[in-house]
C-alpha cells in the first residue's frame, strides 16, 4: 500500500514538474511572438539578427519571472536545475522554430513561388511564367539582391568600394565553413563552387 502511495505521489510531483516545463515553454514562445511587434532592434534590417537578439532580451525576462515564480510559488519545489532546464528548452525549442520556419519564410524562393501559385490558385503556369515572375517581382520589385548585399555588408563578409562588391576574410570563412558542412552531409554543393567568372 506504501509502495502505491510513493509511485503516485510521484507522478503527481512529475506532473507537476511537466505543467512547469509547459508553462514557460508557452509564456517564453508569446513573449518572443509579441516582442516582434515592438520597436526593439527594429533597425535591424537583417530578419535573423533582430530575431536571435530578441530571442535573448526574452530569455533574461523569462529568467527573472522564473526565478521570482520559484522564489514565491506554494504549488512546486523549483531548482537552479529546473530553472536552467526549462530555460534551455524554451530557448532552444523557440531557436529551432526560428531557424527552421520563421527564417525559411523570410528567405525562401520556394516559399515565395508557392505563395504566387496560392494567390492564383484557379491559374496553371508553365515554368517560364512563375520564372519570369520572379524574376519580375521577387528580384526586381522586392530588390531580392538589394537586401542580400545589405545584409553581407552588415555581417561584414563582404565590403562595398564605389559601386563594386569584395568578399571579406570573414566571407572566404564563411564559405569554407559551409564547403566542410557540405562535405559532412550529403548536400548539393553546386551553390558552394560555381563557375569562376
Amino acid at each position: 500500500m506504501g509502495n502505491k502511495k510513493s509511485i503516485i505521489n510521484l507522478v503527481k510531483e512529475g506532473l507537476k514538474y511537466c505543467v512547469f516545463y509547459l508553462v514557460v515553454f508557452i509564456i517564453c514562445t508569446a513573449l518572443y511572438a509579441l516582442s516582434f511587434r515592438t520597436p526593439l532592434f527594429a533597425s535591424l534590417n537583417v530578419y535573423f539578427y533582430r530575431a536571435t537578439k530578441l530571442l535573448i532580451v526574452v530569455g533574461i525576462v523569462m529568467f527573472v519571472l522564473v526565478v521570482l515564480f520559484a522564489k514565491y510559488n506554494n504549488f512546486i519545489k523549483i531548482t537552479v536545475r529546473d530553472i536552467a532546464l526549462a530555460m534551455c528548452v524554451a530557448l532552444c525549442l523557440n531557436m529551432a522554430f526560428l531557424s527552421l520556419v520563421t527564417v525559411a519564410i523570410d528567405r525562401s524562393i520556394s516559399v515565395y513561388i508557392l505563395s504566387h501559385m496560392a494567390q492564383n490558385p484557379d491559374t496553371a503556369f508553365t515554368e517560364e511564367e512563375i520564372t519570369q515572375n520572379f524574376l519580375d517581382v521577387y528580384m526586381d520589385d522586392y530588390e531580392a539582391m538589394q537586401r542580400r548585399f545589405d545584409e553581407q555588408l552588415i555581417t561584414g563578409s563582404i565590403r562595398q568600394d564605389g559601386d563594386k562588391y569584395q568578399i571579406t576574410e570573414k566571407g572566404c570563412f564563411l564559405v569554407d565553413s559551409f564547403r566542410l558542412v557540405a562535405k559532412v552531409f550529403p548536400i548539393d554543393n553546386r551553390f558552394l563552387y560555381p563557375p569562376e567568372e
